[in-house]
């Protein structure tokens, strides 16, 4: 009978070391599967946050889910390379982007040039509503003041109205609101405080 185990110090040495495993890359797998993976553009492997990054980010995604290049990107935008590579970095501002550009680029992500506009932060959201002054509102006091079935007897004339200088307006306005019982001011939120005894 032949012994076939190895009692050298090398034979040892070799059977307790565990074998080495070969790792395998996603692209190596994916070689094999016959697809090949698309990569993220280099300059947005990690996004920074600048002023109209979420427009930048949703641009490169949506560029690279249909699978072009940022210089066709640029040719479909009608951008320089170089400035659409500026905007991607953040060294340019999307909000600078003309109305055409801003809306190539709407259409070519798939969203509303308004939703664009906000990405890019061109626009904000307060942009959506009329900002009136406060001497607008209390003309709409004063007119609703002098309509009022209740209270209207008590407004003053017009031109007592625009004689009154704008601090005496303002609290005629507030005095109509509390005894309606309506809101045409905007008012901070007061909160009341208690002293304990």
């Amino acid at each position: 009978m032949v012994d076939t185990t190895n009692t050298t110090a090398e034979g040892l040495e070799a059977t307790s070391q565990p074998k080495k495993r070969k790792t395998r890359s996603a692209n190596t797998y994916a070689k094999q599967a016959g697809t090949t993976r698309k990569k993220f553009p280099k300059s947005h492997a990690k996004i920074k946050k600048f002023k109209g990054s979420a427009f930048i980010h949703k641009l490169w995604v949506t560029m690279t889910e249909k699978g072009d290049s940022p210089k066709e990107l640029a040719v479909y935008l009608e951008v320089a390379y170089s400035y659409l590579m500026l905007l991607s970095k953040g060294d340019r501002e999307p909000a600078g982007l003309p109305l055409d550009k801003l809306r190539k680029a709407a259409e070519y992500m798939g969203i509303p040039m308004a939703q664009a506009a906000l990405m890019a932060e061109a626009m904000i959201p307060t942009d959506f509503f009329l900002e009136i002054s406060i001497a607008e509102r209390m003309e709409i006091v004063y007119r609703d003041f002098q309509a009022d079935a209740l209270y209207g007897g008590f407004a003053p004339k017009p031109e007592e109205w625009q004689a009154m200088p704008p601090s005496v307006k303002l609290a005629m306005a507030v005095l109509y609101e509390n005894a309606s019982k309506t809101q045409y001011l905007p008012h901070a939120s007061l909160v009341r405080v208690v002293e304990k005894p």
